[in-house]
């Protein structure tokens, strides 16, 4: 039911994020989260919330809203932004408590049970660097200048905290999984959509992929007049999850991600963590480059299904770039402790802001 429905999973939640706090049921809650919960069904587009401060606005659209939209659908991107420039590690700490369990539908989380905790944020320590040993995966470096100057800065910072860094601290395998890699996609986007989409209201219009790209090819002109849907189209082609060309592209992205990849490195350098740039600034996608993507660190982990927690490091033409802290699977506890440490002693991160032009 907390699954489903947005009031009954901050109920169900308080004890996670407020433990200190007794879950006072009111009319406001109920409304907020009722609006809410029509958000997240598209019934409403555009939803403002104007009350008093201390009725627990900020916690249930900040921290749970989101919370609950990733238990629905770990693929939603979300912006938050706060007044109080508090948005940060401690917060992704409580939000994590809250999204963590055994999910019955989710085969995935069957093997955090007694590995994972409920309260993340006892992790958060602003000594935390103090001692760790730290690899610093260089050839992740290099894409772009003015990320590199932020790194370095960023490595300086982290040495005068008290950390050990080996660098570099290379993943061997990086970039001989990218081809097992797409085959996984294609599969997983069929099956993983195909099971949303049957769960849909009988009355909706798509049920399957082959309804979505038959939907985009009658209605061409409008929802393709730059773009193909090629990445649709082959992951249809393909079968269910347990063909052999999936079972053997997932089996060697584990093997070369996890053990011979991000396994390996660390074991090999004694390492508590791993540390790269998270990419570049943002860029423009236009109409003759597309998605003009310049470098990043995310794919290791990603593959390997191991955490990875970004903290802002500085800014280029005042545009955010963040260092990725990554490292063995169940390593969440010590990601966050060096994370929080990182952003208590450079206090880097800013308040978004939307510029009409970057500053030059």
């Amino acid at each position: 039911m907390a699954r489903r429905r947005f009031r009954k999973f901050v109920e169900y939640s308080w004890g996670v994020v407020r433990p200190s706090e007794p879950f006072l049921p009111n009319w406001h809650i109920d409304a907020m989260a009722e609006h809410l919960q029509a958000v997240a069904d598209h019934q409403i587009q555009y939803l403002v919330i104007n009350i008093p401060p201390g009725h627990a606005k900020s916690i249930i659209v900040a921290v749970q809203f989101p919370a609950w939209l990733w238990l629905k659908d770990p693929a939603y991107q979300l912006i938050c932004a706060t007044y109080a420039h508090k948005l940060t590690v401690r917060d992704a700490a409580t939000m994590l408590g809250a999204i963590t369990g055994i999910d019955e539908e989710d085969r995935a989380t069957l093997d955090s049970r007694e590995r994972s905790y409920t309260d993340y944020t006892q992790f958060l320590k602003s000594d935390g660097l103090r001692g760790a040993r730290i690899g610093v995966v260089r050839q992740r470096f290099g894409f772009h200048e003015g990320v590199d100057k932020v790194m370095e800065s960023a490595l300086d910072a982290l040495k005068r905290e008290g950390a050990i860094l080996v660098d570099p601290a290379n993943i061997e395998t990086s970039g001989k999984f990218g081809d097992s890699e797409f085959i996984v996609l294609l599969y997983e986007l069929k099956a993983d959509l195909n099971a949303y989409l049957a769960r849909l209201d009988p009355n909706a219009r798509v049920k399957t992929l082959k309804d979505i790209i038959d939907f985009n090819e009658k209605n061409r002109e409008k929802e393709m007049p730059y773009f193909g849907q090629d990445t649709f189209i082959k992951a249809e082609e393909k079968g269910p999850l347990t063909s052999q060309e999936y079972l053997d592209a997932l089996s060697k992205n584990h093997h070369l991600a996890r053990k011979e990849g991000i396994d390996a490195t660390m074991d090999k350098n004694n390492l508590d963590a791993l540390i790269a740039p998270t990419g570049g600034p943002a860029w423009i996608v236009d109409h003759v480059n597309g998605d003009y993507f310049g470098g990043g660190s995310s794919t290791a982990a990603a593959v390997a299904g191991y955490p990875n927690i970004t903290v802002p490091a500085g800014f280029i033409s005042g545009l955010p770039v963040g260092i990725s802290f990554f490292g063995r699977a169940w390593s969440e506890p010590v990601l966050i402790r060096l994370a929080f440490a990182f952003e208590q002693t450079t206090k880097i991160r800013k308040a978004p802001r939307f510029f009409p032009h970057v500053e030059i």
